[in-house]
């Protein structure tokens, strides 16, 4: 009996011998990539195929052996996660993302023309890859462990997810008591297909450049109002850090605010108010105004802007550091 025992544990040990090895090696001849899309600009967007909360697919690790390409492993993380993906081939042989989750390009039917469709960020490139095929150390599409490959959609040929191409980023609108502007970014090429961009408030060619020394100005004619302070709220992409703008305002002195993306880019914003203050008996005899304190023709005016400006390159730059990514945002 000893003697089977021994027998069966020598089999045993030898088995968990070869066992461990095995597995050894089997963990060697992997890597782990990390595939995630997300659609937060087509939902904000209400585009009808955008899913609820632009989150697709978050962070998700997939494992694919050594020598895998680009394409092998997101096709395989999405099978894994039962979401639909579809390439197309590119003009240059290769291939990019047309469709996820049902979303496909050229889905902003409201703008023409229409530059919407998916982008792809590689280990936080801020969209500066050439696109699938062209991953990887060696360019040639062959992945690494631990490399992290997003997509995002983007309504407007990527300027509202801050690429580094997109120019300066402006607000989606801005809202100063109960008037609000609505701000837009127009891409228009060149013979050689050089981006021009306009930037517009309510269709009108905003002054300024977007610079700290010429900033965007904005204006506003309130004519008489009790304050001057009032409510300020915006809306803007996701992927914009704004620094400047509280919920309420004094314009007094002008507003004055920035624009960051993660890539670096910040345009620059002043807005001001032309407006006379009521007087005692307009206000309703408000005790706490005297004479002494209200002057007639009380008013503030845009004046020198480039007088005004604020030296904003400080909080910008820590606007543009504390911007993260939605996979940051998420940690």
């Amino acid at each position: 009996m000893k003697k089977k025992r021994c027998g069966a544990l020598g089999a045993g040990l030898a088995l968990g011998m070869l066992w461990v090895p095995l597995c050894g090696f089997a963990e060697e001849d992997t890597i782990t990539v990390t595939i995630s899309a997300y659609d937060y600009n087509a939902a904000d967007g209400g585009i009808a195929a955008a899913s609820p909360d632009g989150v697709i697919l978050d962070r998700y690790s997939v494992k694919v052996p050594v020598g895998s390409t680009d394409v092998e492993a997101i096709k395989k993380a999405f099978a894994d996660n039962d979401i639909s993906v579809t390439l197309s081939e590119n003009y240059y042989g290769g291939y990019y993302i047309s469709e996820i989750n049902g979303l496909r390009e050229y889905s902003n039917t409201e703008a023409e023309p229409d530059y919407s469709g998916w982008m792809l960020e590689y280990n936080d490139d801020h969209f500066t890859n050439y696109g699938l095929g062209t991953l990887g150390t060696n360019g040639d599409g062959v992945l690494s462990d631990g490399d992290l490959i997003e997509f995002h959609y983007s309504l407007d040929g990527g300027t509202d997810l801050g690429s580094v191409y997109s120019g300066n980023p402006v607000l989606s609108s801005l809202t100063v008591g109960e008037e609000t502007v609505q701000l837009a970014k127009m891409i228009s090429y060149d013979e050689s297909w050089n981006p021009i961009y306009t930037f517009t408030a309510d269709g009108e060619i905003m002054e300024g450049d977007g610079s700290q020394e010429n900033p965007f100005a904005l204006h506003f004619d309130w004519g008489e109002v009790e304050n001057s302070e009032t409510a300020v709220s915006y809306s803007a992409s996701h992927y914009f850090a704004v620094d400047g703008i509280a919920d309420t305002h004094d314009f007094s002195e002008p507003l004055r605010f920035a624009v960051s993306t993660e890539s670096g880019l910040t345009s620059y914003f002043t807005v001001s108010a032309e407006f006379q203050i009521k007087n005692d008996s307009e206000a309703g005899d408000d005790p706490a105004h005297t004479d002494e304190e209200q002057e007639p023709n009380q008013s503030v005016t845009a004046g020198d802007i480039s007088s005004a400006v604020l030296l904003f390159t400080a909080a910008a730059a820590g606007a543009a550091a504390a911007l993260t990514s939605p996979r940051r945002q998420r940690a």
